[in-house]
């Protein structure tokens, strides 16, 4: 009768099988009774052996001081003025009137600016001084409607003939501040508050009397002032590199070009636009 073999037994012949078989049975006893290998103790171990690199913490885009300079124009395209004008006539009689106004007009702008560093660099303080003024020349300085013993034609004729080539308005300094809300299209956009405060005088003879050519005597107080929301678009370029400030920029540069337009408006029916253009530097 033929013997039948046993599950698993592994067959041998001669010496040599006779050797190789007892190790071959401690091996697969090895491995079946050997615990899992621990992949993450491996895995911890290589990552302490070549750490990840940890990135530098973000750095602001601007921690630097700046400084600016700005020449402009600006187009006061409507504001409220209001007036005092006393009128002397011949006879030595004093006659007081007062009202308000409201004219167009404009101003060279000669202004300075600067952005502080590190957290307060979102921030820009600035003051400009603002040559002319409104064209009040060419309105009336007596209120419509009432009667005077004077002619106020020739009045507001020689005002004109005076003042139409040169301000009465004096010099009028505005400080503003602004702080970025946006970067559009690789500039700055920014949102503030300026004052603007603004006081002019007219004063010379006039023919109080056509008929009898009696002179008179005109002094005239103009007085202007506004509170205003300033909002500009700022575009930086430094002079030795294509890199402009609106996102990343080269922190080599040191002195670049300005160039700005917005719009302010605010009380006493204000609407202003202005331009300007300077030179920038960064410390």
């Amino acid at each position: 009768m033929r013997k039948r073999k046993f599950p698993g037994k592994i067959p041998v012949s001669g010496s040599r099988n006779k050797r190789i078989g007892p190790i071959l049975w401690v091996l697969c006893a090895s491995l079946c009774l050997a615990p899992e290998f621990p992949i993450t103790a491996l895995a911890e171990d290589t990552d302490r052996d070549h750490p990840r690199p940890v990135s530098p913490p973000h750095k602001p885009v601007e921690d630097r001081l700046r400084l600016m300079l700005v020449l402009g124009l600006n187009s006061m395209s409507w504001a409220s003025y209001s007036y005092s004008t006393s009128v002397t006539t011949a006879s030595g009689e004093l006659l007081q009137y007062s009202g308000t106004q409201v004219s167009p007009g404009g101003t060279l702008i000669i202004g300075a600016a600067i952005t502080p560093p590190g957290a307060l660099r979102r921030w820009t303080l600035g003051l400009n001084l603002n040559l002319g003024g409104l064209e009040s020349w060419a309105r009336p300085v007596v209120p419509s409607g009432i009667a005077t013993p004077f002619s106020q034609e020739d009045l507001i004729f020689q005002i004109e003939r005076k003042y139409g080539y040169r301000a009465g308005w004096a010099p009028a300094f505005s400080p503003y501040i602004e702080h970025d809300v946006a970067a559009l299209l690789g500039r700055k956009l920014r949102l503030g508050y300026a004052y603007w405060t603004q006081r002019g005088e007219y004063k010379g003879s006039f023919v109080a009397n056509p008929v009898t050519g009696a002179p008179g005597a005109y002094d005239v107080h103009l007085n202007y002032s506004s509170h205003l929301v300033r909002v500009s678009l700022n575009h930086y370029e430094f002079l030795d590199s294509d890199t402009t400030v609106g996102g990343s920029e080269d922190r080599g540069n040191k002195m670049g070009l300005l160039e700005q337009v917005g719009v302010s408006a605010g009380t006493h029916r204000t609407v202003m636009i202005f331009v300007g253009i300077g030179p920038f530097w960064r410390f």
